[in-house]
């Protein structure tokens, strides 16, 4: 799956890497052409995390990845929860049926 990043003023495609955190919940990151990393769009919380939903980093250098996200087709709707940690409210997205199927999740 390719993403375009158009925050701040940016115009870059990147690709979807899934892959897992220690605690089980699934990671997103974007990666460039050459696999370098481009931004972690996601976090691990305490919290459970729905199946099929992923925890979205929207603060500091992240504000804007949820809207790009959509944009794309990775994720879709309004946030289905909202987690605290911290300072912040982490908000749950649930993945398109493409991306579990980029992610290799049943949807």
């Amino acid at each position: 799956m390719l993403v375009i990043d158009t925050r701040f003023g940016l115009n870059e495609t990147v690709r979807v890497q899934f892959e897992r955190y220690p605690n089980g919940q699934l990671a997103l990151l974007l990666v460039t052409e050459d696999r370098e990393p481009w931004l972690t769009a996601t976090s691990a919380i305490s919290d459970p995390v729905p199946t099929g939903c992923i925890a979205v980093k929207d603060w500091s250098e992240n504000d804007g990845v949820p809207a790009i996200l959509l944009q794309s087709g990775v994720i879709e709707g309004d946030p289905v929860a909202r987690v605290s940690s911290g300072f912040v409210a982490i908000p749950i997205y649930r993945l398109t049926t493409a991306a579990l199927q980029a992610a290799g999740v049943g949807a």
